[in-house]
């Protein structure tokens, strides 16, 4: 039989009722199964630790997304951890072709191309020109993926990045005082470590929700060029990129 990996899946959330069941229906129908779904929620004010509980999650306190991501992989059990972020979709095979991937080509971290998908009221749902907006986003951001692996300085986005537990847990995982980028930051390090990739295999759906509400130019491009120049500038380290939903996080606590 061919060996597969054991794979812990976490996910961090923050009032996110409307997207998790989607992505933890697509878990509950993996051809290989995650032995175990692990939500990191940052004292949601919705439904979403219920939503978690009901499909058997485990649910520890999460934080912004870094600090959430550590302390869910704290308590997972797996060969490689798949972090996953709450509004993305999968395909039944995804979990078992990554897995079959992973361990032909000895990756240790990495992520997989992404492509937009829609739900009824975005703007992308009906609309075939903003449809081609996304598609033309992505099509860069997956070249980007490619180009970076290739030239030895490896990015990813909280969408979905893969690691192994044990080099995850000896690196001391994310970096919590950096606001944005600290999943690249992330690839970028441990790739020193272990063989980086970007799946060929698998790819993620992901929402477009961020480009409806923030825009589709100026966004990405600012997204894209900060990303690109973070060797010259440096990391963001303060936390106003996030100052409201910490302040409400720290309200709560």
């Amino acid at each position: 039989m061919e060996k597969q990996i054991r794979i812990s899946v976490v996910i961090p959330t923050k009032n996110e009722e409307d997207c998790l069941p989607r992505v933890l229906k697509c878990l509950n129908k993996q051809t290989l199964k995650p032995i175990e779904v692990i939500v990191a929620d940052a004292f949601s004010e919705d439904a979403t630790r219920k939503i978690a509980k009901e499909f058997g999650c485990k649910v520890v306190d999460g934080g912004l997304p870094g600090k959430g991501r550590n302390r869910g992989a704290r308590i997972a059990q797996g060969d490689y951890i798949f972090f996953f972020d709450a509004d993305v979709r999968i395909d039944k095979y995804f979990l078992e072709k990554a897995s079959k991937e992973i361990m032909k080509k000895g990756f240790k971290v990495g992520t997989s191309f992404n492509i937009p998908y829609y739900v009824k009221g975005d703007k992308g749902y009906k609309s075939s020109f903003v449809w081609f907006q996304d598609k033309c986003i992505y099509f860069f951001h997956n070249l980007g993926l490619v180009l970076a692996n290739l030239f030895h300085s490896p990015v990813a986005t909280g969408t979905f990045i893969f690691c192994e537990r044990n080099l995850f847990i000896d690196s001391k995982g994310f970096d919590e005082t950096i606001a944005i980028f600290e999943d690249s930051e992330l690839v970028s390090r441990l790739s020193k470590r272990g063989k980086s990739g970007v799946l060929k295999s698998v790819y993620v759906k992901v929402s477009t929700r961020r480009f409806d509400k923030k825009g589709r130019f100026l966004f990405p491009l600012y997204m894209g060029l900060r990303g690109s120049l973070r060797p010259l500038l440096g990391e963001v380290r303060s936390s106003e990129y996030f100052s409201d939903s910490e302040k409400k996080i720290k309200t709560k606590k």
